[in-house]
């Protein structure tokens, strides 16, 4: 049988092991811990490097796509002006010949009321004379009823 001071004994000698392991282990997960860090630094900086790259390759696809849409726009936008210089000139043509109709139209219809009007005009010459020779007809003759 164990006496007092064995068990004693083993209490002790068994606190003293799990100290040493308690130790040991923490030794072991500081290394752990430590070895974790290192590598989470390492990956840390891969991940950023990888980050940068594919921030870079963004990048120039992004501005190799910008200037492809700019060209595009530029030939895009010649061409309509194109389009709308041809457009232009034949709205232009169109107008010309709609004015030459109406020009046409109008010296059609003015002709025959201009030679009109010159008769109307004769005429009335003509009256005017007549009223004017009777106006002095009238008057010579009011003159010689006249005591003088």
């Amino acid at each position: 049988m164990l006496t007092d001071d064995d068990k004693q004994w083993m209490l002790q000698q068994q606190t003293e092991q799990r100290e040493h392991l308690r130790q040991e282990m923490k030794g072991q997960l500081n290394e752990q811990r430590e070895s974790l860090l290192q590598r989470m630094d390492g990956l840390q900086e891969y991940l950023l490097q990888r980050l940068n790259e594919q921030q870079e390759s963004l990048l120039q696809r992004m501005n190799g796509l910008q200037e492809h849409l700019l060209q595009r726009m530029d030939e895009q936008r010649d061409s309509l002006r194109q389009e709308m210089n041809g457009q232009r000139e034949y709205l232009l043509e169109r107008l010309e010949a709609v004015e030459t109709r109406l020009l046409t139209e109008f010296h059609k219809w003015a002709s025959p009321f201009e030679a009109r009007q010159r008769t109307h005009a004769a005429a009335l010459r003509a009256i005017d004379l007549e009223m004017e020779a009777l106006q002095e007809k009238v008057k010579k003759i009011e003159e010689g009823r006249r005591p003088s």
